[in-house]
């Protein structure tokens, strides 16, 4: 006969931050500033202004998109970023 364990693939524990917390870098909450100062800034102007690498920009920038706290709205163009969780601009 087959048997199969159950096997957790996480634990939480009393020290946990809530699952609906996004978990912010420094960098991402610096660059969440300036979008919400300015938010048709392009990712090579925040590389210029951060002294990072673009792909480091991109990286930052979607793992704020997978975390819900900003959004793309336009073209590629003309398009702006707009902060969904102005929550996170105090942490």
């Amino acid at each position: 006969m087959l048997r199969l364990e159950i096997i957790p693939l996480f634990y939480i524990s009393e020290k946990s931050t809530p699952f609906s917390t996004p978990i912010m870098t420094k960098m991402e909450q610096s660059i969440l500033t300036v979008i919400n100062e300015k938010n048709s800034i392009t990712r090579e102007e925040l590389a210029n202004l951060f002294n990072i690498s673009v792909n480091a920009i991109k990286k930052h920038i979607k793992n704020l998109k997978q975390k819900g706290i900003i959004e793309r709205k336009g073209n590629n163009r003309s398009g702006r970023r707009n902060v969904l969780d102005n929550t996170s601009l105090n942490s």
